[in-house]
C-alpha cells in the first residue's frame, strides 16, 4: 500500500541557474533589440508609478492612524486585500484607487501633461543649434519641473488637509454651547 502523505517539492539546484540565464537573455535582448529595451524601460517606469501610488496610499492611511483592517471595513475589503493594494506589484485599478482614497477622505486627482519625449520631439524640428540648445534647456526644465511639481502637489495637499482640520475644529467650537 502506498503512503498518501504529500511533501513539498524540493527546490531545484537549477532554479538559480535558470533565473540567471533568463536575466542574461534579457540583458542581451535589451542591448541588441532597441524596441525590447524601450519596452523594458517603459515597464519599469509604469511599475515605479504604481509603486509610488501605493506608497502614498499607505502613508496617508498611517497618517489617519488607521490599520489595514479598519480601512478595509470602510471600503468593504479584507485586511489582506488592503495589504495587496499597498504592497503588490503591477497595475492598481482606478476604481480601487478611488475607493481607497475616498475612504481616507481624499479626493483623487488625475492630471496629464506632455512627456519629456513629446516635448523633445517638438523641439527637434528646430534648426540644429537651436534644436540642441532647446533640448538641453527642456531636459533641465523637465527635471526641475517634475521634482518641483511633485513637491508643490504634496505641499498643497498637506495645506488643504490642515485647513480642513482647522475648519472642523472651529465648527466644533461654534457648535459647543
Amino acid at each position: 500500500m502506498g503512503n498518501n502523505v504529500t511533501t513539498k517539492p524540493k527546490k531545484s539546484a537549477a532554479t538559480p541557474k535558470a533565473v540567471a540565464g533568463v536575466r542574461a537573455l534579457r540583458r542581451r535582448l535589451a542591448e541588441d533589440v532597441p524596441d525590447y529595451a524601450e519596452a523594458v524601460r517603459f515597464e519599469r517606469e509604469a511599475e515605479a508609478f504604481c509603486l509610488s501610488l501605493r506608497a502614498e496610499l499607505r502613508k496617508r492611511r498611517k497618517a489617519k492612524h488607521l490599520d489595514q483592517e479598519a480601512l478595509g471595513e470602510r471600503i468593504g475589503l479584507t485586511q489582506s486585500a488592503v495589504s495587496r493594494i499597498e504592497r503588490s506589484q503591477g497595475d492598481i485599478g482606478l476604481k480601487s484607487l478611488y475607493r481607497y482614497a475616498r475612504a481616507l477622505g481624499l479626493q483623487p486627482v488625475i492630471s496629464f501633461t506632455p512627456s519629456v519625449e513629446e516635448l523633445l520631439d517638438e523641439v527637434t524640428g528646430a534648426p540644429d543649434e537651436a534644436g540642441q540648445l532647446g533640448q538641453q534647456l527642456l531636459l533641465q526644465a523637465a527635471a526641475h519641473f517634475t521634482g518641483e511639481q511633485a513637491k508643490m502637489m504634496q505641499s498643497l495637499s498637506e495645506d488643504v488637509a490642515e485647513l480642513v482640520t482647522r475648519l472642523a475644529d472651529a465648527a466644533k467650537t461654534v457648535r459647543t454651547p
